[in-house]
């Protein structure tokens, strides 16, 4: 008992000695990639992923090709700036992409992409030299409400911004969207859903996208959710973009009066 109590002490005074930004740091994947920060010209932004949920690593080789599949969707109108996805289903991405490689070690090429619960950030326009908008925020939802619906529809029926795999393109024609934009003080978003059917399954997907205005940078968001939060109706859609939508303004914010 003498011998245990030394080693007793010593991990009581580690524990103590730990800070709690330290046992943050100690945390699994769910916190640490939660976070992005990223550059463009002057402006610092910054984002913080929904709980549960953790942004792709571009430098790996697998999460770099998913959102290379994304950026390709984007087009000359948008940037990717990042892609976030259920913490639990990046991981067993990985694993999955493990075990294929070491049962076929001659086939490494990334698989196509797989994940069903994922939401997407991008920049707007940068090839047309509007990354920065002089107006007030609500002024910019202002010009942008007039068409927001339209331009919404456009995009995911022909497979922008990375809203649908490859695989549902050919099911564009049969997503059915809410009947008017959603307006909040920090932004406009529209909520859609698809009943379709890949390789004989029948698969509901539930999806929103959203505008906002940040620090002057027009910034688009989008969840897709085919997976266990496919379920969500419109209502839910809308509560959960306006909550993130508001996070991400609060948090540059406060970031910029650093």
């Amino acid at each position: 008992m003498k011998k245990a109590l030394p080693k007793l002490l010593a991990l009581a005074l580690l524990a103590a000695a730990v800070s709690p930004a330290q046992a943050k740091l100690q945390n699994p994947i769910t916190d640490w990639r939660r976070t992005l920060f990223t550059n463009y010209g002057q402006h610092l932004l910054v984002f913080e992923a929904p709980v549960g949920m953790c942004f792709l690593d571009e430098s790996d080789y697998l999460e770099g090709s998913i959102m290379s599949q994304f950026r390709n969707y984007g087009g000359t109108q948008s940037k990717l700036i990042g892609t976030f996805a259920d913490c639990m289903e990046i991981a067993k991405v990985q694993h999955d992409y493990q075990e294929q490689a070491t049962a076929h070690p001659e086939n490494t090429s990334p698989p196509l992409m797989t994940l069903k619960n994922f939401g997407n950030i991008y920049w707007l326009n940068p090839d047309n030299g509007e990354d920065v908008v002089s107006l007030p925020r609500a002024d910019y939802l202002d010009v942008r409400e007039k068409g927001f619906r339209d331009d919404v529809m456009k995009d995911i029926r022909e497979g922008g911004h990375g809203l649908i795999s490859a695989s549902l393109v050919d099911a564009s024609d049969k997503y059915k969207f809410d009947d008017a934009t959603h307006r909040t003080p920090e932004g406009l978003s529209l909520a859609y859903a698809l009943d379709t059917e890949v390789e004989y399954e029948k698969v509901h997907n539930a999806g929103i996208i959203s505008t906002t205005l940040i620090n002057h940078m027009p910034l688009e968001f989008s969840f897709d959710f085919s997976g266990k939060e496919s379920d969500k109706n419109n209502k839910d859609l809308y509560a959960m973009m306006d909550k993130f939508v508001a996070q991400q303004i609060k948090l540059n914010a406060q970031v910029t009066n650093q």
